[in-house]
């Protein structure tokens, strides 16, 4: 199985894809991250992203903002996706239309609010809770980048 990371992060986070990636390593996940940082055509990760099954995001910054929706936004098409947003930044985008997220896709995209890391582990466990009965490809993202990103969290909620 192989997952494609990709961040738009704080200088003072980027060991988040580091520690995420050891969480997935340990489910025996291969990990992929971008080749295309901070380019003005987004395409050229599109097919790495698509060689993969579990595609998962990471925006803390505006920076990246752009590359990560539109990666999203395709990944979702075509393999499990979970995109992590700090809470801020998900509501300023909510209501600006060139930034268009399907509300469909809202059920994959998970706030993360930096106060109450606890909070954003329990959205996860609930939706992990709600479909464990269904072992389909559409809830694999859930049942393990999910797991993967509970594991993340608690990491960052012991360095507080």
């Amino acid at each position: 199985m192989r997952a494609f990371l990709s961040y738009g992060l704080k200088n003072d986070e980027m060991y988040w894809i580091s520690l995420l990636a050891d969480q997935l390593k340990k489910k025996k996940i291969d990990v992929f991250t971008p080749s295309f940082l901070n380019e003005t055509s987004y395409h050229g990760n599109l097919a790495s992203i698509y060689s993969c099954n579990l595609y998962i995001g990471l925006l803390t910054t505006s920076q990246e903002l752009q590359r990560i929706l539109f990666e999203f936004n395709n990944s979702i098409r075509k393999i499990p996706s979970l995109l992590v947003i700090e809470s801020s930044l998900y509501k300023s985008i909510l209501n600006r239309p060139e930034f268009k997220i399907n509300p469909k896709m809202k059920e994959y995209i998970i706030p993360l609010n930096r106060d109450n890391i606890e909070s954003s582990i329990n959205l996860i466990q609930q939706k992990i809770d709600k479909i464990k009965s269904d072992i389909a490809d559409k809830n694999l993202a859930w049942l393990i980048g999910g797991i993967a990103l509970i594991g993340l969290f608690y990491l960052l909620n012991e360095d507080k």
